[in-house]
């Protein structure tokens, strides 16, 4: 009991055992590590960022569930028929703490906070393979749903902002000729995300050769797609294929429409340079 103490569990555990009634004693082991566990995350306060409670849970759960297979293998060294009720209990309680981690992710709409927080968790179930416990596959397995509708939505949020920019596009160069600070930032920006010839689109002492829209969406295409890589396993493939590829299609459409409209004649040789760019 969380009122005797670890000394004490051990203590009936132990007595349990002597008395040849091993099938009892995991099942008190068990039942009092279940209450350990519950009570060590009861103790922690939903404060902070989204990353730093789940950072917090994960820690204080795969400590606890660390904790539980090292008591149980000294008690149990003995009793290894008692391993398998061990190892279904463990299971059970990951189903519980996945449950309450997608939970808490529930409502994030950063899908870079999504992937802050798997990768945080998944360092913490590292604790266990030391122990002989390896559940990163099943820890993926219980998440997957979480993740595809994160991944899913994340890409919907995204389109929608394109389309929002898109409906404010007058397909024109961008014009940083007044400001050489902004120029500089969004040079490094590009850089970043992997366009190194950016400054070469540069003229006319600061203009630059994409539309407001292209830029845009080269920054959320590049996001999006390096969040969904720290989330990637391979029963996310097909998720990532089509997620990536209707928002590339988004700007497809967003394209198409633009060289229908008949105010856009003549921006038509800048709007296809644009397409070039994103196929690029």
């Amino acid at each position: 009991s969380l009122r005797g103490g670890p000394r004490a569990d051990r203590k009936a555990v132990g007595l349990l055992l002597r008395l040849g009634r091993a099938a009892q004693a995991c099942n008190l082991f068990l039942k009092n590590r279940s209450k350990v566990m519950v009570h060590s995350q009861q103790q922690l306060k939903v404060e902070g960022s989204v990353v730093l409670y789940v950072t917090k849970l994960a820690s204080v759960f795969f400590d606890g569930l660390l904790e539980s297979v090292q008591e149980f293998q000294r008690a149990f060294a003995e009793n290894p028929e008692s391993s398998s009720a061990f190892v279904v209990w463990a299971d059970e309680q990951l189903r519980a703490f996945v449950d309450q981690f997608t939970r808490q992710l529930a409502n994030c709409k950063n899908l870079g906070i999504v992937a802050d927080c798997v990768e945080a968790a998944l360092k913490e179930c590292k604790k266990l393979c030391n122990a002989g416990l390896d559940f990163k596959y099943v820890m993926h397995k219980l998440m997957l749903d979480s993740l595809v509708e994160s991944i899913n939505e994340s890409r919907d949020r995204l389109i929608e902002a394109c389309r929002l920019k898109a409906a404010e596009e007058t397909w024109k160069p961008l014009d940083f000729r007044t400001d050489d600070k902004q120029l500089s930032t969004l040079t490094l920006e590009m850089r970043n995300i992997g366009i190194d010839d950016f400054s070469n689109l540069v003229f006319d002492g600061g203009k630059v050769d994409l539309s407001r829209t292209t830029i845009s969406f080269c920054k959320v295409a590049h996001s999006f797609v390096r969040d969904v890589l720290r989330l990637y396993i391979p029963e996310l493939y097909g998720v990532f294929i089509e997620s990536t590829s209707g928002l590339f299609q988004e700007q497809i459409i967003i394209i198409q429409d633009a060289m229908g409209e008949d105010q856009y004649l003549q921006e038509h040789p800048f709007i296809l340079k644009n397409a070039d760019r994103k196929s690029g």
